[in-house]
């Protein structure tokens, strides 16, 4: 009898303890994810941060689900904390390439989020937006009939969920494609020492001539910068790092601009619209009034000078810049201001020249 008291004690004991630690556990994921929430409109994709394991779920004819492809994802804060960069890569050479870039619009008070995931020379920026709500993240986009929406569900600092679902009739009817299970594998995700980074295989994606127009952008660039500030020029130094990415369909900068210790870091992504048969450039600062300025231009293949100018709306302050890319590696970049309208009186404001190390 009195054996049986102390092992029904002990067991006792144990289920208290292990009760502890279950709640203790589970009180810990429950406050990560409340943190998550409780954070900064600004800061609510700060979970995303890192390097995941994505197991990619495909939908079949058969409406079942079939556990289709291994990816990695690295998710990188950018431009001092205003946009968060997502590379996706399908881990076989030929596979799915995937960009996105997100920042919360403190006007709209929404997060835009503009995406490239091309196929072969078929490349262009698409964009959607969305927010936050009791623990689920919904972003739409699309234009009439044709919507869609991706949905983030399921947030721990370790695991996460994203699904697809579309509509072609206005939303009556809705069909889901994808499902992604992401695993994190890494707090922080690395970048390359070379000038090639997450999403580059092989370079066979967007082989078209227009594809190459900034292909020499990437690498290590040093040199000097120019600002008109209150109508004179200021002198500093700037900084640029290029790489490639989506198996040679566009190419990543980030340029720091270091002007009498105002220092101001920039992010763009250069690739073709497939679309709009022309460049594109989508550039982001890091100020909060800084949201994503998207850059058209038309390709020479007799030319390494390339004019970009903003599309926007009539009697807005837009901008327009001028790449010069000499054989002897060296850039020069000139930044133009004007007001949007029939006639544009341009600005000169910026004046940078670069030297490929």
């Amino acid at each position: 009898m009195r054996s049986y008291r102390i092992n029904n004690l002990a067991m006792i004991h144990i289920r208290s303890i292990f009760t502890t630690c279950f709640l203790i556990i589970f009180s810990t994921t429950l406050s990560a994810q409340i943190n998550y929430l409780e954070l900064p409109k600004d800061r609510q994709f700060d979970f995303w941060i890192g390097e995941w394991d994505v197991n990619l779920r495909v939908k079949q004819a058969d409406n079942s689900w079939k556990d289709d492809i291994k990816s990695i994802a690295k998710i990188y804060s950018i431009n001092d904390g205003r946009a968060i960069l997502e590379l996706w890569n399908d881990q076989r050479p030929n596979g799915i390439k995937g960009f996105s870039l997100r920042y919360y619009n403190f006007e709209s008070e929404q997060w835009d989020l503009w995406l490239n995931w091309p196929n072969q020379n078929y490349s262009a920026l698409s964009s959607m937006s969305g927010n936050f709500r009791h623990g689920r993240g919904e972003f739409w986009g699309g234009n009439g009939d044709t919507l869609s929406v991706y949905t983030f569900s399921d947030i721990t600092p370790y695991y996460l969920r994203w699904d697809d679902a579309f509509t072609s009739d206005g939303g009556k009817n809705w069909r889901n494609n994808w499902i992604m299970e992401f695993t994190r594998t890494a707090e922080t995700p690395d970048w390359p020492e070379g000038e090639r980074a997450h999403t580059y295989d092989v370079a066979d994606r967007c082989d078209l001539p227009e594809f190459s127009a900034f292909r020499d952008l990437k690498g290590n660039w040093v040199g000097t910068v120019k600002e008109k500030i209150d109508n004179k020029w200021k002198e500093g130094k700037a900084e640029m790092k290029g790489f490639e990415v989506l198996n040679g369909c566009a190419v990543l900068n980030f340029m720091t601009l270091d002007v009498h210790g105002d220092t101001s870091e920039h992010f763009s992504i250069k690739s073709y619209n497939f679309f709009a048969k022309m460049l594109e450039d989508g550039q982001i600062g890091d100020r909060e009034e800084d949201n994503l300025r998207r850059y058209f231009g038309k390709y020479s293949q007799d030319s390494k000078i390339y004019e970009m100018e903003e599309s926007t709306v009539a009697g807005k302050l837009i901008k327009k810049y001028r790449w010069d890319l000499s054989e002897s590696g060296v850039a020069l970049i000139q930044v133009f201001e004007g007001i949007n309208g029939e006639k544009i009186e341009w600005t000169k404001v910026t004046d940078i020249t670069l030297q490929k190390n």
